[in-house]
């Protein structure tokens, strides 16, 4: 599959060449397995089939997702996370802390939150439960992160304290294991960006390496806005630091001077 046709098919699924630009080559890779198990040997075709049957266009939907993540990854966000929006809800919130880990991936950054929870906790005399709703569109995905088990090179940005504490090895050389503690809190739950959200309010929502970067600027705007519904008033995004919000996207403000932080107004 050449780049051309790699763009007729992200412009099918409203789909952003630009978000893919780096990991198209992993990506065209599984959509031409597919396209050789079903026999089919057209980009053309494949398209004219995943068009008309909806269970080969929900595959589809599962192929092209991206699943690259590590704990703790991108350092300056968790150092602005742990430093000012958890120690502020801390303060605030009474009962309960609830987030939403938006395309959730194997789960890397849910169990980085139990984590940087644990080590808040250690600081703060009075720290309200977490309660985490991980989410993705693929179950594979789900039953990985819910297996707790990850490659060491999945660990390489964790904190020496942390590595002690939250893991243990496996039996697999250079795998290690998230231990049982930290896998409270967390709800796993298979979901679709494009559906309603789930029906609670957060007090955060993760939306990193998912809809802010592979999607087309329409339907960006169009998942958004059903995501923000759910977020509550003066609630935190946290996003990529690459990643763009959409244009229009006025019930945000940018927090802590943080390329990853913003507030819902």
């Amino acid at each position: 599959m050449n780049d051309g046709e790699f763009r007729i098919l992200l412009d099918f699924m409203d789909l952003s060449f630009p978000g893919y630009r780096k990991v198209r080559k992993g990506v065209k890779k599984r959509v031409v397995r597919r396209m050789v198990e079903l026999g089919i040997p057209s980009v053309m075709d494949y398209l004219k089939l995943a068009r008309r049957d909806k269970e080969e266009y929900h595959c589809l939907r599962l192929i092209m997702t991206v699943s690259i993540s590590r704990f703790f990854r991108d350092e300056m966000l968790w150092k602005d996370f742990s430093g000012h929006v958890m120690p502020e809800l801390a303060a605030t919130q009474s009962s309960r802390v609830t987030i939403w880990c938006a395309g959730c991936a194997r789960g890397e950054e849910p169990y980085t939150l139990t984590m940087a929870w644990k080590v808040l906790g250690q600081k703060l005399p009075h720290l309200p439960p977490l309660k985490i709703v991980a989410t993705d569109i693929n179950p594979d995905y789900l039953a990985m992160a819910k297996q707790g088990e990850y490659r060491q090179n999945s660990l390489k940005n964790v904190p020496p304290e942390i590595w002690a504490t939250c893991f243990e090895p496996t039996p697999r050389s250079k795998w290690f294991r998230v231990k049982p503690a930290f896998k409270k809190g967390i709800d796993w739950r298979v979901h679709d960006l494009h559906d309603d959200p789930p029906d609670e309010r957060f007090d955060i929502i993760f939306l990193r390496n998912s809809i802010l970067m592979y999607c087309n600027d329409e339907l960006k705007a169009w998942v958004l806005r059903r995501i923000v519904s759910s977020l509550a008033n003066k609630g935190f995004l946290i996003k990529g630091a690459h990643e763009q919000l959409p244009r229009g996207a006025r019930e945000f403000r940018s927090c802590f001077d943080s390329p990853y932080i913003f507030r819902k107004t």
